[in-house]
């Protein structure tokens, strides 16, 4: 399983062990998208096997870069930009996290 994340909001503490604790329960690969949505829609990504995201889970350094934007994600960029990325990156689950976006984008397919 691949497993995509987009982090929203800022920067918090635990934002890195919670992306390995992701990889672990799952035993899942990761692609992290820097910069949030903005980031998905450009296809700035970094593929990380969780044995990998060990070291990271216990640093204050935060292994993805946030993003911080007003603007929504509309369902045609989506269908789109985002979805076809996605497919063609092979993952099989987005988790959004952080931000107050994601009930608004969590209704597409």
């Amino acid at each position: 399983m691949k497993i995509g994340i987009v982090i929203s909001g800022g920067d918090v503490s635990g934002m890195n062990n919670f992306i390995f604790q992701i990889a672990r329960q799952a035993n899942a690969d990761i692609t992290l998208f820097n910069g949030g949505i903005p980031g998905l829609l450009e296809k700035s990504h970094q593929d990380m096997a969780w044995r990998d995201l060990v070291d990271y889970s216990i640093t204050a350094v935060p292994i993805i870069t946030s993003g911080r934007t007003s603007r929504k994600l509309q369902r045609s960029e989506y269908e789109m930009h985002a979805k076809k990325k996605l497919k063609s990156l092979r993952i099989d689950v987005l988790i959004m996290a952080g931000g107050g976006w994601q009930p608004a984008v969590s209704e597409y397919p």
